[in-house]
């Protein structure tokens, strides 16, 4: 305790300079530098904006020459006095025209379902009647005929059932008859072979009976019904008319 008490007193100095942050002083150098960064950016900006502000000077005077070479056509166009329609106008024009269109669709349905049956070169109950006249063949006669909508039945009989197939091919050829689906056709034997007796010639001396006697008998000719059922290329009214 007494050499402590003795030893001269220290004073410990805790102040250090490189502890105190420096202050970042700016040099000429450096100022002259960052001002020639900005004078160049700056002269980059101004360049950029000239050349957008070209650009739509010239999309300007584009657009100001198409609506002024529009408006000169349409006033070419237009008769004297009148002016262009306005947008409203325009949309009740083309409101109307749809309306028009419509009704216009609506009378040309009515139109086709007045045709329906209405006789011409291609259609209807005078051209059918018109086409079986021209094609029937000699050996076949018909005895009745039905039409409902778009089918078509043919009834009648033949002496030749050949007669038939060739009459159908004809009918087909004619474009009025569809080729599918196929006719459908039918043909019954209705009359059996028979014997008929042929008169003799007057005779000379009285001698007729005899000579009728002897004189040879002629078969009659077998007749068929036949029916044909087809469909139309145009079809009648489907009211079940018969032509």
């Amino acid at each position: 305790m007494a050499e402590l008490g003795g030893s001269p007193l220290r004073q410990i100095n805790l102040y250090n300079d490189s502890l105190i942050p420096k202050r970042e002083i700016f040099s000429a150098r450096q100022l002259a530098t960052w001002i020639v960064i900005a004078v160049i950016a700056m002269l980059v900006i101004a360049w950029w904006a000239v050349v957008e502000t070209r650009k739509i000077s010239a999309e300007v005077v584009s657009q100001a020459s198409r609506q002024t070479v529009e408006r000169a056509r349409k006033a070419a166009v237009l008769p004297a006095g009148e002016t262009s329609p306005t947008p409203q106008q325009l949309a009740m024009g083309e409101q109307a025209l749809r309306t028009q269109q419509a009704q216009l669709e609506a009378r040309r349905g009515a139109r086709d379902q007045l045709r329906v049956g209405i006789a011409n070169d291609k259609r209807g109950p005078s051209a059918l009647m018109r086409l079986i006249a021209t094609t029937i063949p000699p050996q076949v006669w018909v005895t009745e005929i039905r039409v409902s909508g778009s089918k078509l039945d043919v009834i009648g009989k033949t002496l030749d059932p050949a007669a038939i197939n060739v009459w159908l091919e004809r009918l087909r050829m004619s474009t009025y008859v569809e080729a599918k689906p196929l006719p459908v056709v039918r043909v019954d034997r209705v009359d059996a072979p028979g014997v008929a007796p042929v008169a003799a010639p007057a005779p000379a001396f009285g001698v007729g009976l005899v000579a009728a006697a002897n004189t040879p008998a002629v078969s009659a000719p077998v007749v068929h019904a036949f029916s044909i059922t087809a469909a139309l290329s145009s079809p009648f009214a489907d009211d079940g008319a018969r032509p």
